[in-house]
């Protein structure tokens, strides 16, 4: 019981490890169940694969099971469970070298060699010794190859492609020394190498790449599963897909075919032999070195391609646990043990491997039920755009077609059936009397081809689906007529349903409106006959603007009234226009009126409202009132209502109004007018308040022709009560034609249908008053009134628009009215509106008569000037008279005596003088000073600031008057000061005293206290105050010792270094702060040497290091002691000796002082003896010993003494002396022999000496130069013979470019001559067109052939439209007639072949014909291009040396033409300066006849004044002298009377005078005594007499005022000199515009050398084409016609101009005439000025024609340039219409190849 306890715990505890283990690590305990055991899941894919880790298998440890879930093939790939390929293909491994096989074979294991027992035997026929290759799966033993075998493979043979993802080798012995894997896709046909293993790949596998892959497709040789240790238990481990690579994507092709295998390979080629480098055949060394291999896994899954997650077993593959099978379970409707393949059936889409959430399952194919069996087809797949391949097999059910989805001939579908219905496709049902190609039907509908499923293809004139019917047109269907029916004689459009007669007898049934035996021709009033239901159409002839209602039976035209136009005569002409019911209008203010009647002008509104009358306004009549109106222009003998148009002042109605008719003659008794009675001219009406019209009844008959007066008479305004004051406006008379006696309304049925409806709109009433419009008219009565206005008024009236008040000649359509300039009125714009005047091009000006100056808002039409109140002024009376302001309070101007005007509304003087200014010219002007005011009077004198402005010695802007002293005061100008402005300012300076002279700012650059005084010199401008540190005359520098910007305040101190600074060089630099440094010191404050030098603290700069090139470091040295940095070795300040206690050449060798510590006084001994230096009284090398002189053992040395010391003194200066001799001789020596050249020889010993030393230091021996001389030698040698081989090789490549040039030139004038040909054409195309573009006519010609030529094209493109209809019908024929038309298609091949050679031979003679139009079109005869006058093809033509050339030519007569056209327009620019002259002309003579109509009106004013005068005094006498016989008053009374009137001081008048007469006379009439009335009456006499001397002086006025219309008479003959002047410019008008003619004349002479021109260009062209000589031949007949009217065009002008200049005569005659008249008698001036005023008008109507003309020149040039537009445009349509033929030609020629391509 405890043993099973114990078992238990152990149990549990085993599980709850691994539990925990896999807790901990989910991620390694799933990679280690997917490698330990032999299963993968199954949805798993290749990426999962990919990052699988791999470990030996050891524990299998089974998945739980989850909840069940869909298959993973249904929406994505799915993959295969992995596992050891290995388990149950025991038998499919096989080695090539195993031991003991044939017997037992000793092996001996090196790790064992300590052991007692070391060896061991093989023998495959005992279990427990054999070691054969299948142990490897089962671990229970391991395979082992026989011994010193070295080249082993093992192979694996699989039975189906599987994909290989890993494998893992574990060796019994040592891995192979080298070895690789290989792989076979193909069941061994072909092998791979998957990876090389060595110990030393350089040595094993040479070549093969050591570095990790790139790609996956990289094989390598790796070495770290190839060395010795371990001995054994070392592995091999391959992956197909290296860790190192990134894959993308893991479904690629790449991917996928590096993992299918079929079989694998590992080849073991090298052993470890342990220092046994030759394996020989000894067996005590062969049986050491073997392989073996203790087990093998190769990971994998069957290949599936992502369409299987199960593999089963194969037939005949018995099954064993964890098998991995090599048959997929294919999903996604594949098939093959790899699912390599679809299903059968489903072959739509080509087969793809599956790839991540794409299944690429294989698609079934559609073939509609009809068969169960289909292949794909890739030509298919492509041409459907990759959608649909599959290709249906063996269709049924008599089907077609890529998916059975047509039927077979002879069949069609049933539209009533689904195509898959097994009986959709029926037999066709063709009647065969009326079918063709024996009974064939569409099989389908086709609405792009017009196929009709069932429907048999029939003869030519029989229809219907089965072809048993005959067409319209045609009858009698017989089936043996090849065409099945015979045609009818009916025209088809004109029998019902166009069907041209019955089918079956062939009678004839017409349409409605179409009559005659073949039911072609139209009835009468119809036109057109057509397909149309009714056959023809009505003519529907306008009722009045046609004759009659009958038209042209073919364009339907009807035969209009004069000046009617359009296919109905339903429109005016252009420029005319169709009266309106109210065009027979008479004014009221133009008609003759009674004495009482008023005429009332209106203003238009000024706030853009219609008018509510007509004309300039109205005529105010009273009670009693009659108006006179005369009608003359009846046009229609007829019956009119007379309309009155009025409007109202009173408050009601105008109740009696008779309107009589005043005939000139006899009714006609025959006429329309003959029911006409007497009484009928005598009318009665009433004018109500609230209308503006009235229609007076019964209507009246008017005759044509004759002349009528029509009186208004106003008789009582109210019957019952007399209102004298009663008034009405009268706006004009209207007659209406009467409608229902217009034959078009009043015939009997369809006339009373027009004349209701035209009653039912109120059609008449819309003209009644003003205010209607025509735009409110409906439709209807638009179109019934325009055919009234036709018939009444015969036809249609010009437009007459004034061209100077309108905008356009063209007025409206109905009425006529024309587009007006502002402020224009009348039908034709031909005068001002009220209001305004100057009728002018731009219309006419407001009068803007001043509200309070001006009478009313009227005036003059001509001068626009108003009638002005007195005391006012201007043409507008808005301003007081000169020397006045403040309109309308005048007041005289106040402008000191210094102006005569001031303004108008400010009473500002104007132009003051004396040099004032001001409102009132009370102040002088600036620059001058003075009181000019009246009182003060000291007048304005010039500034003495010191001098005048006008002396240009002036410094002030202005100046003033002292008000105290009258001296001036200078307001003197920046910089000057003092009391005449002489001096300068602070801070300036100058010579302002001295002419010229001026004062200047100081320029001190803001570095002086502006307060301060004296901060520059007046006169120089020197600044003398500098602050800031700063210096200069400017102070625009900083002082010695400083630097920076002086200009902006910032000079700091140089702060030099001492020791390097140059104190003699002056101060530091003062912008930079550079001090002057000394010789090598650098810094901006000197204060460090340069590179490479030290010794600062000399004082006079820097000294250079001079380190030794071979002994020191680098150049530079300590900058304070100099010391270089120096080698090992080298010592010395410069690096130039040998290190410190050592002396010697450092170059050679150095050697130690050992110098004596004792004796010596430093251990350094001299660097080039090795002295020592000693102390005194010791020597010797070493200072070892004492010294020559001394005695002793150093270091005690005593001296010899003084003897010793004599001897060495003389010794020493024999010594001396020897020296110097020696030095004399040599001396003596050098100058004696090569004095001469004493320098070049010491020169020449210099540089030995310097080479010796070189060489002395030198390294190199002699035999490094004998080298190093050869090789030199050698390379001379070789760098000539190199030099020979690149002249060579560069002559070569010389001559070979020489070559290609050539050859490229040589293909550059080929390309340049194909394209000059090609272009030749082209040019020769443009060269016609320019010919044609002369003459609209040639265009049109060009035009007409065009569109014919286009016509031609459709027709043809529809008669393809048939062809390829019989192509379709007739293509399921073809395969009978190809064998024998076969022979044909290579016939026309031929002769296609044949024309190609004529072509070719064509353009050869094109070639050469070339030269010559080349010369006669652009002036050189070439054949390629010129540079000087182009060619055929050149870009260009002509030239300026090019004269023979036809475009050289036109280009020239163009020129020639645009200087006549200059020319022209100059002549016309003359030609308006003289209308404008005659327009000023006109207007001085305008101003001329208002001053003598001024002078005129002021003399009869006079006159009629002396005249009432002197016709009161003859009364006077009269009276006074009848007096004396009647009885009369006292004379006291009459004296008393006289004192009275005498004492009141009266100013006698003629009206006083006779007041005064009336008194006297009734005074008078009381007395009786004569005598005493006489005596009574002297002094009365006596005042009679001085008032008859009063009327003397006013006589004597009256002769003054005469005398003034004299001078009028003067001015008047001032305006006939005008006339003269304008004499003179119509003169020279005449002469311009014989100018013209001449300038036309040479314009023809040009045009006909160009046209010779043209017509030998044309000759040589027409070789080429005959339509082009055509072509031209018409414009050579259109430029002759157009020459032809340029001549009739230029004689018109001059007739028009002879006109001109007799109308101008005429002119002046009259006016001369006026003249003599005003002459003769002044008192007739008046009928002289109206007389003048038509002769005025004349010459404006004159100057009107000329414009006229001027404007027709100007319009014939519009009109050519339209016609070059329309030619342009013309061309252009013709060049589409080309481009369309081509297009359809191409597309003819496109179909043609398809159907010859049928035939092959």
């Amino acid at each position: 019981m405890a043993r099973i306890s114990c078992q238990s715990i152990l149990a549990i505890l085993l599980f709850a490890i691994i539990i925990v283990s896999n807790v901990a690590d989910p991620q390694n305990a799933r990679q280690r169940a997917l490698n330990r055991g032999s299963i993968q899941r199954g949805d798993m894919s290749p990426t999962e694969v990919i990052e699988e880790r791999h470990y030996w298998p050891s524990l299998t440890i089974p998945s739980q099971r989850g909840a069940p879930r869909k298959h993973p093939c249904e929406q994505s790939s799915c993959y295969p469970a992995t596992g050891n390929l290995l388990i149950g293909r025991k038998n499919r491994l096989n080695a090539s070298s195993t031991c003991g096989l044939t017997r037992p074979e000793r092996y001996c294991i090196v790790s064992h060699l300590k052991d007692r027992k070391k060896c061991f035997f093989c023998d495959a026929s005992l279990p427990k010794q054999q070691h054969n290759i299948e142990n490897i799966v089962t671990e229970k033993n391991w395979w082992q190859a026989e011994n010193g075998v070295e080249n082993v493979s093992i192979r694996f043979d699989l039975e189906a492609e599987f994909h290989f993802t890993h494998t893992i080798i574990r060796f019994k012995t040592f891995r192979p020394a080298a070895m690789l894997i290989e792989r076979s896709y193909d069941f061994g046909k072909t092998w791979k190498v998957y990876r090389y293993f060595a110990h030393n790949c350089e040595q094993y596998f040479p070549g093969v790449s050591t570095k990790q892959p790139q790609k996956l497709t990289d094989v390598i040789c790796e070495t770290r599963y190839s060395v010795v240790a371990p001995s054994t238990g070392g592995d091999v481990i391959f992956r197909v897909l290296p860790r190192n690579l990134e894959i993308d994507n893991p479904y690629s092709k790449e991917v996928q075919n590096l993992l299918k295998i079929t079989n694998l390979r590992i080849n073991m080629t090298r052993l470890h032999t342990l220092g046994d480098d030759l394996l020989d055949d000894r067996a005590e060394i062969r049986e050491k070195y073997y392989y073996a291999i203790q087990n093998m896994v190769i990971r994998g899954s069957c290949s599936c391609y992502g369409h299987a997650s199960k593999c089963l077993p194969l037939p005949g593959v018995a099954h064993e646990e964890n098998m991995v099978h090599g048959r997929c379970e294919c999903t996604h409707n594949t098939t093959g043990l790899n699912c390599e393949k679809c299903q059968d059936f489903y072959n739509d889409l080509p087969w793809k491997p599956a790839v991540g959430k794409q299944t690429n399952a294989c698609r079934s194919c559609n073939c509609n039920n009809h068969t169960t069996s289909c292949h794909f087809d890739e030509a298919v797949y492509k041409r459907s755009g990759r959608v649909s391949g599959g290709v249906c097999d063996d269709c049924q059910h008599n089907t077609r077609g890529q998916n059975c989805e047509q039927c077979k001939p002879f069949y069609y579908h049933d539209v009533t059936k689904d195509i898959s219905h097994p009986e959709a496709c029926l037999p066709c049902n063709c009647d065969n009397g009326g079918s063709l190609d024996d009974g064939i039907c569409d099989s389908r509908t086709d609405p792009l081809s017009g196929d009709e499923s069932g429907r048999c293809h029939c003869k030519a004139n029989v229809e219907g689906r089965r072809c048993d019917r005959c067409k319209n047109g045609y009858w009698n269907f017989d089936p043996n007529n090849p065409e099945g029916c015979q045609a009818c004689t009916c025209n088809t459009l004109g029998t019902i349903d166009n069907r041209g007669c019955n089918t079956l007898t062939g009678e004839c049934t017409c349409k409605r409106f179409v009559t005659a035996r073949d039911c072609n021709q139209c009835l009468p009033e119809f036109w057109g006959l057509s397909e149309d239901p009714e056959g023809c159409k009505p003519c529907d002839c306008d009722l009045g603007g046609s004759y009659e209602n009958s038209c042209d039976v073919v364009t339907g035209q009807c035969r209009c009234r004069p000046h009617i136009s359009g296919r109905t005569c339903n429109q005016p002409e252009q420029s005319y226009y169709t009266g309106s019911l109210d065009f027979l209008i008479y004014e009221g203010e133009l008609a003759r009126a009674s004495d009482n009647c008023q005429v009332v002008i209106r203003e238009p509104y000024r706030d853009g409202r219609n008018s509510t009358w007509t004309g300039t306004g109205f005529m105010k009549a009273l009670e009693g009132s009659v108006l006179n109106f005369t009608i003359d222009d009846i046009r229609k003998t007829l019956w009119y209502d007379i309309i009155v148009r009025y409007e109202p002042v009173q408050v009601g109605s105008w109740e009696n109004v008779q309107i009589i008719i005043e005939r000139d003659g006899p009714v006609d008794p025959n006429g329309l007018c003959a029911d006409w009675r007497e009484e009928n001219d005598k009318l009665w009406a009433q004018l109500p308040l609230r209308s503006r019209s009235v229609i007076v009844q019964p209507s009246v008959c008017l005759e044509a022709g004759k002349r009528y007066n029509i009186l208004l008479q106003f008789r009582k305004f109210n019957n019952h009560i007399d209102t004298p004051s009663a008034s009405i406006l009268v706006d004009s008379i209207v007659l209406r034609p009467r409608i229902d006696v217009i034959p078009f309304f009043k015939t009997p049925g369809v006339g009373e249908l027009r004349r209701q409806e035209y009653e039912r709109y109120h059609c008449n009433e819309f003209f009644n008053d003003i205010n209607s419009g025509w735009t409110d008219v409906p439709e209807v009565c638009k179109k019934y009134q325009n055919s009234i206005g036709y018939y009444v008024y015969d036809g249609a009236h010009p437009c007459e628009c004034n061209p100077t008040g309108s905008h356009s000649l063209l007025c409206e359509n109905y009425g006529g009215i024309c587009p007006c300039k502002p402020h224009v009125v009348g039908r034709r714009c031909d005068r001002c509106a009220p209001g305004t005047y100057g009728f002018g091009p731009e219309g006419c000006i407001l009068c803007d008569c001043d509200g309070v100056g001006a009478l009313d808002n009227f005036c003059d039409v001509e001068t626009g000037r108003c009638k002005c109140r007195p005391n006012t002024y201007g043409r507008t009376c808005g301003q007081c008279e000169p020397g006045f302001w403040n309109f309308p309070h005048c007041q005289r101007c106040e402008c000191n005596g210094h102006a005569e005007s001031c303004d108008s509304k400010t009473g500002a003087c104007i132009n003051c003088r004396d040099y004032t200014t001001g409102h009132n010219c009370d102040r002088c002007i600036e620059t001058y000073y003075g009181d000019p005011r009246i009182g003060v009077d000291i007048p304005c004198r010039a500034c003495p600031c010191p001098g005048t402005l006008d002396s240009g010695h002036s410094y002030a802007e202005s100046c003033s008057l002292d008000s105290v002293t009258h001296d001036v005061i200078c307001e003197c100008s920046d910089g000057y000061t003092g009391a005449r402005c002489e001096s300068c300012a602070e801070n300036y300076f100058g010579n302002p005293e001295v002419p010229g002279g001026s004062c200047e700012p100081c320029n001190c650059n803001n570095n002086t206290d502006l307060r301060r005084p004296g901060n520059c010199d007046p006169h120089t401008g020197r600044c003398l105050q500098c602050l800031y540190n700063t210096d200069g005359a400017n102070c625009h520098i900083c002082k010695a010792g400083f630097h920076g910007n002086a200009l902006k305040q910032d000079c700091q101190d140089c702060q030099c270094d001492v020791l390097g600074t140059d104190r003699n060089a002056g101060p530091c630099d003062h912008r930079t702060g550079q001090c002057p440094c000394l010789p090598h010191v650098i810094g901006v404050f000197c204060e460090s040497c340069e590179e490479n030098h030290w010794r600062i603290a000399s004082g006079q700069g820097c000294d250079p290091c001079e380190c030794d090139a071979v002994g020191s470091l680098s150049d530079s040295c300590n900058a304070y002691d100099g010391t270089c940095k120096c080698k090992p070795g080298f010592g010395g300040r410069r690096c130039n000796e040998c290190q410190a206690n050592y002396w010697g050449n450092p170059n050679v060798e150095c050697h130690p002082c050992d110098c004596d510590l004792t004796g010596s006084a430093s251990q350094q001994c001299d660097r080039e003896t090795g002295m020592c230096i000693c102390h005194k009284g010791i020597g010797g090398e070493k200072c070892d010993q004492c010294d020559r002189g001394y005695y002793g053992n150093a270091p005690q040395c005593n001296p010899c003494g003084e003897c010793f010391d004599n001897w060495d003194l003389t010794l020493t200066g024999l010594r001396n002396k020897t020296n110097l001799v020696i030095e004399e001789a040599s001396r003596i020596q050098k100058v004696g022999t090569t004095g001469v050249y004493s320098q070049e020889f010491d020169n020449m010993v210099s540089s030995l000496d310097q080479v010796k030393a070189l060489i002395s230091n030198a390294s190199i021996r002699s035999q490094d130069l004998d080298e190093l001389n050869d090789l030199a030698i050698d390379l001379n040698e070789k760098v000539s013979k190199s030099t020979k081989k690149l002249e060579e090789v560069n002559n070569l490549l010389e001559n070979v470019s020489q070559r290609v040039n050539l050859g490229d030139a040589a293909l550059k004038n080929l390309k340049n001559r194909r394209n000059n040909l090609h272009q030749t054409a082209a040019d020769l195309k443009e060269n016609a067109t320019r010919l044609q573009e002369e003459n609209v006519q040639g265009a049109l010609n060009v035009t007409q052939q065009m569109a014919e030529q286009s016509r031609q094209a459709e027709k043809m493109a529809n008669d393809t439209s048939s062809v390829l209809a019989d192509a379709e019908r007739y293509r399921k024929h073809t395969d009978g007639l190809l064998a024998k038309n076969r022979a044909f298609v290579e016939e026309a091949q031929n002769k296609n072949k044949e024309s190609l050679g004529k072509i070719t031979k064509k353009l050869k003679t094109f070639d050469s014909v070339i030269p010559e139009l080349n010369l006669e079109m652009c002036g050189d005869n070439v054949t390629d291009c010129s540079k000087v006058c182009g060619g055929a093809g050149c870009g260009f033509c002509g030239g300026l040396s090019c004269d023979a050339g036809a475009v050289t030519k036109a280009m020239q007569a163009l020129d020639v033409a645009k200087k006549q056209a200059d020319k022209i327009k100059n002549h016309k620019d003359d030609a308006e300066q003289l209308l404008r002259n005659m327009v000023q002309v006109k207007r001085d003579a305008t101003a001329a006849r208002s001053n003598a109509q001024d002078a005129f009106n002021y003399a009869l004013k006079a006159r009629n004044l002396s005249d009432n005068v002197s016709k009161d005094l003859s009364d006077i006498n009269k009276r006074i002298r009848s007096t004396l016989d009647e009885d009369q008053p006292t004379p006291a009374m009459v004296r008393d009377l006289a004192n009275e009137v005498l004492a009141k001081n009266i100013q006698l008048k003629p009206d006083e005078i006779k007041e005064l007469a009336d008194r006297i006379k009734s005074i008078v009439g009381s007395l009786t005594d004569s005598e005493k009335i006489l005596a009574d009456t002297k002094d009365d006499l006596l005042l009679a007499e001085n008032l008859e001397k009063q009327a003397n002086r006013t006589k004597e006025d009256t002769i003054k005022k005469q005398m003034l219309a004299n001078k009028v008479i003067v001015l008047l003959g001032d305006a006939q000199v005008a006339q003269d002047r304008a004499q003179v410019e119509i003169d020279q008008a005449e002469r311009d515009i014989s100018k013209f003619e001449k300038d036309l004349e040479e314009i023809s002479e040009i045009t006909k050398g160009a046209q010779m021109q043209a017509d030998s260009t044309t000759q040589t062209v027409d070789e080429l084409d005959l339509r082009m000589k055509q072509l031209q031949t018409q414009a050579v007949k259109n430029n002759f016609m157009l020459d032809q009217k340029i001549g009739a065009e230029a004689v018109n002008v001059g007739v028009n101009a002879e006109d001109v200049d007799n109308k101008t005569k005429k002119l002046a005659t009259e006016y001369r005439r006026a003249d003599e008249l005003l002459n003769t008698n002044v008192n007739k001036s008046e009928g002289n000025i109206l007389r003048a005023k038509k002769l005025l008008q004349k010459a404006s109507e004159l100057t009107a024609d000329t414009s006229t003309k001027l404007k027709d020149l100007d319009g014939m040039e519009s009109v050519y340039k339209d016609n070059e537009r329309m030619l342009s445009d013309l061309m252009a349509e013709v060049d589409s219409l080309t481009g369309e033929m081509e297009k359809y030609l191409m597309e003819i020629e496109q179909k043609a190849q398809l159907y010859r391509q049928c035939t092959s």
